[in-house]
């Protein structure tokens, strides 16, 4: 199966043309960008027809990128969910480990506040707080106190210009 870019490479000979760098590299573009559509739907045999319009080639680009970005989400979601039925033996809560984390790392001036929501957590370098889920803050799980901590190592990192 032949695309339409290696078809006009046959035909047109100076789009090639290493001379004209504007004209090569959009073809190297072009060329890996269908290859790539092509090989998956050659591999998951979603289709097999060629695809000319790059209409197509957008929408079978944006489903891959759906596809990719929910078996991520779920595979954070199922790793969580996993970590938070292990408690931890000494007892601290995810807002704990923050706060050692950031007295370890000479950081004072950043606040630790409870927000609504699961999958919330994040540092905002504009108001230097730390913002931790329900699930997160009070918690005393494995999953939490990675999470608490990896949030607090982003606001040492901010604080020391890392």
């Amino acid at each position: 199966m032949h695309s339409i870019l290696l078809c006009t490479h046959k035909h047109n000979k100076r789009i090639l043309d290493p001379a004209n760098p504007a004209n090569y590299n959009r073809y190297l573009h072009r060329y890996y960008i269908t290859a790539c559509v092509e090989y998956v739907c050659r591999y998951f045999r979603l289709c097999r027809i060629e695809i000319q319009d790059s209409i197509y080639r957008t929408y079978i680009l944006v489903i891959i990128g759906l596809i990719i970005s929910v078996w991520a989400q779920i595979t954070v979601q199922s790793t969580f969910d996993k970590y938070s039925r292990i408690r931890i033996s000494r007892g601290i809560t995810g807002a704990d480990a923050a706060r050692q984390v950031l007295a370890h790392g000479g950081v004072r001036d950043v606040s630790i506040k409870s927000i609504r929501g699961s999958m919330t957590d994040h540092y905002d370098p504009r108001d230097n707080t730390i913002y931790l889920s329900d699930v997160v803050h009070d918690s005393a799980s494995t999953a939490a106190i990675g999470v608490a901590a990896h949030e607090a190592g982003q606001a040492v990192q901010h604080a020391t210009h890392y």
